[in-house]
């Protein structure tokens, strides 16, 4: 490596190239090397140099990074972090930006729909999956509050959407009460995502299989399908699931990283997929990490899940 000339004998500089860190170093006039680290550790994530971070996502060990406090410098020059988000996106620009790092979020309180206010870590599941220049979010955690997927313990789509989760609860759940009680800053930078997946709908029937396959467009938040947790079908309908939909790289690592809490306890959480030979189940991510199917009036977590651009 290439390091630059110090003829001041700061070793500040030294320490920011080895760590591959491109920072703001203050000044050290009393040559006091704990700060000049500790500055690094900061910018660089806690998880090292990109070396490090490279070796760590080679080897689906990194924890992620607080993207707030890695970019804080950068973030400075834009209105708030999702100002900066777009504008990286905007760019095509994700470097010192990866899969497993995350940005806080708030959901604010709304009595009349039994929404407690909660903070929590929108973690990065994909860059580039769905577009070129978006970045696709999970929570680490689901909210506190849990919810079937469907009361009626139907997994069918209706006239409207033959996509059965734009007909569920969850979705509706997610729309009209959750989506609202974003902060703002994060809802100018939410885009839509589009899934070509599996359809469930034909007049007069119950079907127990998909029929068919249809193209369903978040508008604004979702949860992921099966397929994109598991990489397989995941219990859905083999050939429909699977036709249009992409894993997203953080759940590829392993169980470990498809596993969420829900008010401190590790909880199971619902997918957007619906269960093969069957009309009343779909499918959720037990809180081990493995996917499973059961009855649509069933309680599970939801995370909260948007993508960006």
């Amino acid at each position: 490596m290439s390091l630059p000339t110090n003829p001041q004998g700061r070793a500040e500089t030294y320490l920011a190239k080895a760590a591959g860190v491109d920072v703001e170093i203050p000044t050290n006039p009393v040559g006091r090397v704990e700060e000049y680290l500790q500055a690094i550790a900061i910018n660089g994530g806690g998880g090292g140099s990109e070396v490090e971070i490279a070796q760590q996502l080679a080897d689906h060990t990194y924890e992620g990074r607080d993207l707030t406090v890695v970019f804080a410098n950068e973030i400075a020059n834009y209105t708030d972090e999702w100002a900066w988000v777009h504008a990286r996106c905007d760019a095509g620009n994700f470097t010192g930006i990866h899969v497993g790092d995350y940005i806080p979020i708030h959901v604010a309180e709304n009595t009349t729909d039994d929404v407690a206010a909660e903070d929590h870590e929108a973690q990065i599941v994909g860059i580039g999956v769905y577009g070129a220049k978006k970045i696709d979010w999970v929570t680490k955690n689901c909210y506190s509050k849990k919810m079937g997927w469907h009361s009626n313990d139907n997994n069918n789509g209706d006239a409207t959407h033959d996509v059965p989760f734009a007909a569920s609860d969850i979705y509706a759940w997610l729309e009209s009460t959750i989506y609202p009680l974003l902060d703002q800053k994060l809802k100018n930078v939410i885009t839509s995502k589009t899934v070509y997946i599996g359809k469930r709908y034909k007049s007069g029937s119950t079907l127990t299989d998909d029929n068919g396959n249809s193209s369903i467009t978040f508008s604004h938040l979702w949860i992921p399908f099966a397929c994109e947790v598991v990489g397989t079908n995941g219990f859905s309908t083999p050939g429909y699931e699977t036709r249009g939909c992409i894993q997203y790289p953080l759940f590829s690592w392993g169980r470990d990283y498809r596993r969420k809490k829900r008010a401190g306890s590790g909880s199971d959480w619902w997918t957007a997929s619906v269960a093969s030979g069957d009309s009343t189940k779909s499918v959720r991510i037990e809180s081990y990490g493995q996917a499973s199917t059961y009855a649509n009036s069933y309680i599970a977590g939801i995370p909260i899940c948007f993508s960006t651009i």
